[in-house]
């Protein structure tokens, strides 16, 4: 449709540089673009222009005097991407500076590697911001830095924009989102609002793929326990009971 209508008004321009008028529309049809011409007669009149619907409305461009389209470049839809180490203190604590140091450098050559242009990096620090062609590579590169840095044994907060201030204030947006602790969040928006991908911790993957793998396994061994602990009980010899719950929940999980 994009197409058509700078065809149209390309047309429109050469009809009026050589004194005619012309009249164009766009439709998904021949005879879509025929009834919108007609009704560009109607309602607009004996106008040079072009007819065209839009996001559900019918619009007319009319132009009736000469021009000159500009020459001009599409513009760079780029993204802005801040990474901030959470607790970063902590983390050399445990680890020393040197491990950070490591830590950071890696991600800033995997960044250079998507095709990210480093704009703010202080060696040691604890953050680092760089420049992405488009959203879509800013994402993913998000994505997997989060997951890299979660597998360090760092906590991290990413945050996507269309400018520095913008990915740094939707980094911070991680703060207000509390769980179990410091969470690891992607922060970055959609069609229709903002967006925080949420990177799990080892024992919470495990625990998930636990529960979907081995949900069967695990409700054959709540089964087999209660019945087991019950007759137990009823003998008077409920105390064993905790040692066969302890032995059935490992056969059946690790089997």
């Amino acid at each position: 449709k994009n197409d058509a209508i700078r065809v149209a008004i390309r047309l429109v321009g050469i009809g009026l540089d050589n004194g005619i008028r012309v009249r164009a529309a766009a439709g998904m049809t021949g005879a879509a673009a025929i009834e919108r011409s007609i009704k560009f007669n109607k309602e607009v009149g004996d106008s040079p222009g072009v007819a065209f619907t839009k996001l559900g409305g019918e619009y007319a461009l009319v132009l009736d005097t000469p021009f000159k389209l500009a020459e001009s470049e599409p513009p760079e839809f780029q993204q802005y991407l801040f990474i901030d180490i959470v607790d970063s203190t902590n983390f050399i604590s445990k680890y020393g500076r040197n491990k950070l140091v490591e830590l950071m450098t890696s991600v800033k050559e995997f960044m250079e590697d998507c095709e990210g242009h480093i704009e703010g990096y202080r060696e040691g620090g604890d953050d680092l911001i760089a420049k992405f062609p488009s959203k879509d590579v800013a994402i993913r590169a998000g994505l997997d830095c989060a997951w890299f840095i979660l597998n360090n044994g760092a906590k991290v907060k990413i945050g996507i924009g269309r400018s520095r201030r913008e990915a740094g204030e939707r980094a911070n947006i991680a703060e207000s989102i509390h769980g179990f602790g410091a969470l690891s969040l992607v922060i970055f928006d959609l069609a229709n609002g903002l967006y925080g991908y949420y990177i799990p911790s080892d024992f919470t993957r495990t625990l998930c793929e636990l529960v979907t793998a081995k949900k069967g396994k695990i409700i054959t061994a709540f089964a087999v326990m209660f019945v087991i602990s019950y007759i137990l009980a009823i003998m008077g010899m409920g105390i064993y009971g905790l040692l066969i719950v302890l032995i059935l929940v490992a056969y059946y999980t690790f089997r």
